[in-house]
């Protein structure tokens, strides 16, 4: 037991450094680390109640001798008064006394036994106590590290990653195929457009119809030449001479 609590005494900063620069995944690291420093916890926090309760039980023994060896002087010194009175006898009296402070004497040595014990007792407990604290602190100050470390790693990993596609996305020729996309799409845009201006719709064939028949007919009526004078009195004098009722009428011979 005692080589135990020796080792818990001595394990310390050093160790928890030592530990650390070993050339591993010092996120994986710090937890294997928090994890063996509360095992460590747990345990001095066992040898601390067993060296208090062993201390604690040495000093009631020390108590309990003391007392003792006390009582049994008393005993002594009560044989001897009453022996001097005659109330009993004298080599009884010194016999059993002799026997009471040889008794006394065994107690006395055993509480001051007891005694040393108590004070190293009390010394381990002290310096348990202390590692105790100082193991908290270490897992305290250790897990809010390994905090900060995997919310850092995390931002690191998903920076890499982005930098990862952002450099594949550059050399894979990615932005080069999209831009010969829109290329291609735009001439195609060009081309369908070319063809709907020598495909006219319907609607506009109609259109078309109509108005180049209206266009025609006016055409027709503006370009028609009006009769000269010379046909128009010819055809009153033949209109004249149909007239049954004008005398003047004469058929024109040839």
């Amino acid at each position: 037991m005692f080589s135990f609590l020796k080792k818990l005494l001595t394990f310390g900063k050093s160790e928890a450094n030592d530990y650390l620069d070993k050339k591993e995944d010092p996120i994986k690291m710090s937890d294997l680390l928090v994890r063996d420093l509360k095992k460590e916890l747990a345990e001095s926090l066992r040898a601390l109640a067993e060296v208090k309760t062993i201390a604690i039980s040495a000093k009631r023994e020390a108590e309990l001798n003391k007392r003792g060896a006390l009582e049994y002087e008393q005993k002594a010194i009560i044989l001897l008064n009453k022996a001097s009175t005659g109330e009993i006898p004298e080599a009884d009296a010194d016999r059993l006394a002799e026997q009471a402070l040889a008794h006394k004497r065994k107690l006395d040595e055993n509480a001051t036994q007891q005694e040393a014990n108590l004070k190293n007792y009390s010394e381990l407990v002290e310096k348990l106590e202390h590692n105790v604290q100082t193991l908290k602190s270490q897992i305290t100050n250790i897990e809010q590290e390994v905090r900060t470390l995997k919310a850092r790693s995390r931002v690191g990993e998903a920076t890499k990653r982005l930098n990862e596609q952002m450099s594949k996305l550059n050399s894979s020729g990615a932005l080069h195929h999209i831009e010969r996309m829109k290329q291609n799409v735009e001439e195609l845009e060009i081309y369908n457009e070319t063809q709907n201006l020598g495909t006219p719709s319907s609607t506009t064939h109609e259109t078309s119809s109509l108005d180049a028949e209206i266009n025609a007919l006016l055409g027709m009526s503006s370009s028609s030449e009006k009769p000269s004078n010379a046909l128009l009195q010819l055809k009153k004098e033949i209109k004249s001479r149909q007239n049954p009722e004008d005398d003047s009428f004469k058929p024109i011979l040839p």
